[in-house]
C-alpha cells in the first residue's frame, strides 16, 4: 500500500533519497516555479505525473497544506537497529542514537527528527506500538529530513538499549524538568539520547 507525502520540500527529498520509492507526483494544474521544478525533476527520473484541481489534491493528501504538490510513494523504509549501529561504526565518528518512546504528536516527532538529523544523528529508534510512525504529518513536519533519516521500529525498547549498552554505548536520558543542561552535559562519547 501507498504512502502519501505532499508539501514541496518532502516531495524534493523523496525524490532525492529513494526515487525508485516514488510511483507517481499528483500536481495542481497550474504550478508554480518550485512546483515545474519538482515535475522536471520526476520527468528525469521517468516518474508519472498527473494533474488535479486544488480539491483533489486536499482529497489526496487529507490537509489543504500540500502546497500544490502529492506524492504515492511505497511504504517508508524502516531499518533495524543493527542498521544504524552499522552506519555509526563505518562513519568512524562517536555513535549518536536518539530514541524517542511514544511520541504520540507527528509535528512533535518530524520536528525532533528534523533537528536529529541537523544535528548529525546517525539514526531514530521508535516503539512498534503506542506512538506515532512515519505518517505524511512526520514526513511534512520533518520538512522531508526524515527521507535521509533511519528510523528503526521496535517491540521492545528495554531489550534495544540494553543491546546498544553492549555496543559500549552510554543512554542520556532527557527530562524537560532536570536539574542541569544538556548543553551544559559532556556527550563526547558513544551516547544514545532517550526522550
Amino acid at each position: 500500500m501507498a504512502r502519501i507525502v505532499y508539501g514541496i520540500n518532502p516531495v524534493e527529498e523523496v525524490l532525492r533519497a529513494h526515487s525508485n520509492m516514488v510511483l507517481k507526483i499528483h500536481v495542481i494544474k497550474t504550478p508554480g516555479r518550485r512546483v515545474e521544478g519538482l515535475c522536471r525533476l520526476a520527468s528525469a527520473l521517468n516518474i508519472p505525473l498527473e494533474y488535479h484541481t486544488r480539491d483533489s489534491l486536499r482529497a489526496l493528501a487529507g490537509t489543504a497544506k500540500h502546497q500544490g504538490v502529492v506524492a504515492e510513494v511505497r511504504p517508508y523504509p524502516y531499518v533495524t537497529p543493527h542498521h544504524i549501529i552499522k552506519r555509526w561504526r563505518s562513519s568512524g565518528e562517536k555513535a549518536f542514537i536518539l530514541i524517542l518512546d511514544s511520541i504520540q504528536d507527528p509535528q512533535n516527532m518530524g520536528s525532533l527528527i528534523r533537528t536529529a538529523h541537523c544535528a548529525g544523528i546517525h539514526g531514530v529508534i521508535i516503539p512498534r506500538d503506542r506512538a506515532t510512525q512515519v505518517t505524511p504529518v512526520v514526513v511534512k513536519a520533518s520538512a522531508g529530513a526524515v527521507e535521509h533519516t533511519m528510523v528503526a521500529r521496535v517491540v521492545n525498547l528495554s531489550r534495544t538499549i540494553e543491546e546498544l549498552k553492549r555496543e559500549g554505548i552510554w543512554v542520556v536520558g532527557l527530562e524537560a524538568e532536570a536539574p542541569s543542561s544538556i548543553y551544559d552535559a559532556d556527550l563526547d562519547m558513544d551516547c544514545l539520547l532517550y526522550t
